[in-house]
């Protein structure tokens, strides 16, 4: 359908069970700390005390609309832990370091969607935004949505849905397993300047695995996104 003519195969993962050539067909991504590939699936936080990140090497440019939808999992650990996995849109360079959840320091300018063990939430989905001048501090800096979701785990992997539409007047949408996590229209995202895509996370010292199965990007809004 038409959701197949948006899907842009060049900024999505190809299916992991397939990879025979990592360096090949993974040419366009940047794999970070300790992630690994194994059966299908990349493990982020492959053993205790470990980070892991992913990243899209060429930078995305928004041109009508954009979803993004990545399948993970957290599996292995449930209970307290200062672990989380982040989703990110950022704009330039700000934030090269991994001090965030394994993916950028905390100047970075842009958008971060986290699932972390929240001390008032518990278990739950947070979204920040910061535009790169100042240190965002995760125990102290507002979130500007959030909704509670049950991840730790899980043995059947989840989807977050990003659908970004600056034509329905900046309406930005989240969707966890097909249900609305939040939407807004405040937020705007700053110029044409192009974005980078990634995943991060860290797990302190339990075993929490997470772990990402699929990722696709389409430029455009899909069917399940309405």
């Amino acid at each position: 359908g038409s959701d197949e003519l948006k899907w842009n195969k060049g900024y999505s993962l190809p299916n992991l069970l397939e990879v025979t050539d990592q360096q090949k067909e993974l040419s366009q991504w940047t794999l970070g700390d300790k992630v690994k590939l194994e059966e299908g699936r990349f493990v982020l936080t492959p053993g205790k005390n470990t980070k892991g990140s992913l990243w899209l090497k060429p930078e995305y440019s928004i041109k009508d609309a954009m979803t993004i939808e990545w399948t993970f999992r957290s599996f292995g650990f449930r209970g307290s832990t200062k672990g989380g996995l982040a989703f990110w849109l950022k704009q330039g360079n700000e934030g090269d370091s991994t001090e965030l959840f394994g993916g950028s320091s905390k100047k970075f300018n842009g958008l971060m969607i986290l699932l972390r063990l929240d001390d008032k939430l518990g278990e739950s989905v947070t979204a920040y935004l910061n535009d790169g001048t100042k240190d965002l501090d995760i125990e102290s800096s507002p979130y500007f949505a959030s909704c509670l979701f049950q991840y730790q785990d899980s043995m059947v992997p989840s989807t977050l849905r990003l659908t970004y539409n600056p034509l329905d007047n900046h309406l930005l949408k989240l969707q966890m397993d097909n249900r609305v996590c939040f939407q807004t229209r405040k937020v705007k995202f700053m110029g044409s300047s192009p974005f980078r895509i990634g995943t991060s996370a860290i797990n302190d010292a339990s075993k929490e695995s997470f772990e990402i199965l699929k990722m696709k990007l389409y430029d455009g809004v899909i069917e399940d996104s309405l």
